[in-house]
């Protein structure tokens, strides 16, 4: 089981992350092999289902987004811990709600990330 009060602290390490624009910081979260999927990605690089693969691909994906959203900012609402991932809900600078489903290696790196997104 996941301990939830290291994984408070990762998230609010990812959302400092997000609203410094800290891709170095961001990135050290993730496993090489990550699995992502979200409707910006189907969006911004015409990629089924939203799907990228690997951390050079998420890498450029948020970069991309630092340079399309220079005003984001993320404000942390809820943590819900599951066996081996996490749900963490947030609110975007635009007041709409985001959630990010990421499931976890046995290194503790996010191997697979599920965004929803308010519509």
């Amino acid at each position: 089981m996941i301990d939830k009060e290291q994984m408070l602290e990762i998230a609010a390490g990812w959302i400092k992350a997000w609203n410094t624009r800290d891709i170095k910081t961001l990135l050290e979260h993730y496993a090489d092999d990550i699995v992502f999927y979200s409707a910006a990605a189907a969006r911004r690089w015409n990629v089924e289902a939203g799907k990228l693969v690997g951390k050079t691909a998420i890498e450029a994906h948020f970069r991309k987004a630092f340079e399309e959203v220079p005003e984001m900012n993320l404000t942390f609402k809820e943590l819900l811990i599951g066996v081996d991932g996490v749900l963490l809900v947030y609110q975007r600078e635009t007041g709409r709600m985001s959630a990010d489903f990421a499931l976890f290696n046995e290194r503790g790196k996010v191997k697979e990330v599920r965004v929803f997104n308010e519509s």
